[in-house]
């Protein structure tokens, strides 16, 4: 729907009334003649008087206007709208062509031309007109963003990249605890060491076990849950 049709167009409306109201309160307040007169023609094209309303999109492009349209370039959308409703298709495609070839940065030109192509079976081209409205409204996304944005790889050593500096989580052949290191520093063992530990430990542990075992009689002892 156009952005400035009624939103009481029921059958109890004197259209063309209204109609003649806002073409007088125009005259009263030039400043705001382009909105009262685009009010106006929608009234009139609700009343199916649309040569009346073509005259007034008329009046509002003319060079001669008291005041240059604000955005001329919705009018001509509401005319070429308005002509194809009354036969006029031949102009009304010529100018929906010209609106969009300037590619207006309002979304309400694209919307218009596109219902009105969509409202006469011509898909294919509402659907281009929709979608090189949305183009040229919408910013195309950046994919080349060196930012460094979540996701990315980053050599700089940030949480969840590959690092070789020693950050938290990384192989570090520096020695920091929780490494290993052949250098005996705190909290690393030299390999000689750790084998000898590791052996003296585990024969240790056997041998307790053994013998807690068989002084027991019993199989050893299990992890017990309580009822």
């Amino acid at each position: 729907m156009r952005p400035d049709t009624p939103a009481d167009h029921v059958d109890h409306v004197d259209h063309i009334a209204e109609a003649e109201r806002l073409e007088r309160t125009a005259g009263l307040y030039p400043e705001d003649a382009e909105q009262l007169l685009l009010q106006a023609a929608a009234h009139l094209e609700l009343a199916d008087a649309r040569a009346r309303a073509t005259t007034l999109y008329d009046n509002l492009l003319s060079p001669s206007a008291p005041h240059p349209a604000e955005n001329p370039t919705l009018i001509r959308a509401l005319k070429a709208a308005n002509l194809w409703e009354y036969g006029h298709e031949a102009e009304a495609r010529a100018i929906i062509e010209g609106v969009r070839g300037t590619a207006p940065a309002d979304a309400a030109p694209w919307v218009i031309v596109a219902e009105s192509l969509e409202a006469h079976d011509e898909l294919d081209q509402a659907h281009e007109a929709f979608t090189q409205g949305l183009e040229r409204l919408l910013p195309a996304p950046d994919a080349s963003d060196p930012s460094g944005a979540p996701g990315t790889a980053d050599p700089s050593g940030a949480p969840g990249t590959a690092d070789s500096s020693g950050t938290p989580g990384t192989a570090d052949p520096s020695g920091t605890p929780g490494t290993a290191d052949p250098s005996g520093t705190p909290g690393t063992a030299a390999p000689e060491d750790a084998a000898g530990a590791a052996g003296a430990a585990g024969a240790a542990g056997a041998a307790g076990a053994a013998g807690a075992a068989g002084a027991a009689g019993a199989e050893p002892p299990y992890p017990t849950h309580p009822l």
